[in-house]
């Protein structure tokens, strides 16, 4: 085979389905979010420049966008592409999310864990059970929607309100304080420090950031590694040589251009929770029955694939998103608002949409997913940096994800009729 027209074509299991030039490769339906998503940057730092004489692109502002995206968006998607590939969806992930972050402001508050000994104990602990409440909500849902049978859209829409209503019961309608209470060390009574009555809140406790970093270097690092990632998953060498290119120029780039800004402890968390995610969903056995009990979920009872762990699995993984999201949160909050995230489910399943994952099951990637949540804050951003009305904004962002649904179902018959899939 020569490499440098074709390479092996994948479908989204994982599974070789014929050979794909590298021009098909490039088509809308396969790489359509990230020009998009490189076409926005660029309209948006032209304008910024234009009109405000602002670098658009500069560190502190892309570091801006990720945080935005983060928390819970990005973080939630990657858990809602995995559960719209088996086949169904979660409306009640933002309140879910605020369930759990609701629930570690109660147990910091009422020094439920202060048992174990210490400060850093009870709030590891506090910061454990939150993402327990996640997973056990959204095991809930999955439990409901198998055994009763009832269709996810029903289940979850339920349980929207419900988890929604439960917050702000046992939060009593109020704000939460998440501060807590820290011992005086003997240098500080020495030297007559006094705890405030506000106390110190969790930022104090793991730190607001992990360091400063170069931007460059770490894109370098990350193509590299999708470099190695492209390389074991059987891709052709062209797109991997491409990938190692943009790596190392970055690398070198990031000696001489000083892009540095401070990274987050929920940028890690994000980044990690993505890795490890596409790693399962690409390479392992139930990543590939994943995308087959979405695909035809008849077939996979058929081939003896436990359908029932695998249409309940996904809803818990995305509780564990949602409660992951409230970790990322709450430690930079000093108190917690009940109604935390109302609306924000839509923005989550808007990523995955906006990057190509089928509601009907069956396909979809965490990478497209990702890059959906930051296309959508790069727009919320740029709006706000060039100061356009906020009717405007939601119109645009509506229109994107009716447009971009839309072209991926068209690109889709398209390819269909020509016998590409």
């Amino acid at each position: 085979m020569n490499d440098k027209s074709t390479a092996t074509k994948f479908d989204d299991t994982g599974v070789e389905v014929a050979t794909q030039s590298i021009r098909e490769s490039l088509t809308f339906r396969n790489a359509g979010i990230y020009y998009a998503l490189m076409l926005i940057v660029a309209i948006f730092t032209w304008w910024s420049y234009s009109s405000s004489g602002i670098f658009y692109l500069n560190a502190s502002n892309v570091e801006n966008v990720l945080e935005q995206a983060a928390t819970p968006v990005a973080i939630i998607a990657i858990g809602m592409t995995v559960l719209m590939v088996s086949g169904n969806f979660d409306l009640s992930v933002t309140s879910n999310a605020a369930l759990s972050a609701m629930s570690i402001a109660i147990a910091i508050e009422h020094q439920w864990f202060d048992f174990l000994g210490s400060v850093e104990a009870a709030v590891v602990a506090s910061l454990i059970f939150g993402i327990v409440v996640g997973s056990v909500a959204g095991l809930l849902n999955g439990l409901i929607h198998w055994y009763v049978g009832l269709n996810s859209f029903i289940v979850t829409l339920g349980s929207l309100t419900a988890y929604r209503g439960l917050t702000l019961l046992i939060a009593n309608d109020a704000s939460v304080d998440v501060r807590f209470r820290k011992e005086l060390t003997e240098e500080q009574i020495a030297n007559n420090d006094r705890e405030t009555e506000e106390g110190v809140f969790l930022g104090d406790l793991i730190g607001d950031t992990i360091g400063d970093f170069n931007l460059l270097l770490l894109a370098g690092i990350g193509f590299l590694v999708a470099a190695g990632g492209m390389r074991i998953s059987g891709q052709g060498k062209v797109p991997i040589r491409i990938a190692i290119a943009i790596g190392m120029l970055s690398i070198v780039s990031s000696v001489f251009v000083d892009y540095t800004t401070s990274i987050s402890h929920k940028l890690v968390v994000l980044v990690a929770l993505l890795i490890i995610t596409w790693a399962f969903m690409t390479f392992t056995a139930p990543g590939l029955h994943l995308y087959a009990v979405g695909g035809n979920l008849e077939a996979s009872k058929a081939a003896g694939i436990n359908v029932a762990l695998y249409r309940i699995v996904p809803f818990v993984f995305v509780g564990f998103c949602c409660g992951l999201a409230a970790v990322t949160y709450i430690a930079e909050q000093k108190n917690i608002e009940p109604n935390l995230w109302f609306g924000r489910e839509l923005w989550v399943i808007a990523s995955c949409i906006i990057g190509g994952v089928s509601l009907t099951g069956g396909s979809g990637k965490v990478m497209k997913s990702m890059a959906g949540a930051l296309l959508l804050y790069t727009l919320l951003n740029g709006f706000q940096i060039n100061r356009v009305s906020p009717a405007l904004q939601d119109t645009s962002i509506g229109v994107l994800i009716v447009a971009s649904a839309a072209a991926y179902v068209v690109a889709e018959r398209r390819a269909a009729a020509k016998g590409k899939i």
